[in-house]
């Protein structure tokens, strides 16, 4: 029998974000992915905030022989 390994994530909420943009607040979003980058998902942005709520699921498939990182944007 064939086994594939899933793994699955929320995204639930950035606190207190640095300020990245001149003129309003920040438009962060957050990316998921394995090593080779070939499974990225990402959230969706959520313009002028430093508190941003995603309360975003994700399932990546077949993760079994990857490492897993993500990455905040603002």
């Amino acid at each position: 029998s064939l086994f594939m390994a899933q793994l699955q994530i929320r995204v639930v909420e950035g606190k207190n974000l640095k300020k990245k943009d001149w003129f309003s607040e920040s438009d962060p979003f957050v990316e998921i992915y394995l090593d080779d980058r070939k499974l990225k998902q990402k959230t969706r942005v959520i313009s002028n905030t430093k508190n941003p709520l995603w309360n975003e699921t994700f399932v990546l498939y077949d993760i079994s022989s990857h490492l897993l990182s993500s990455d905040m944007f603002i």
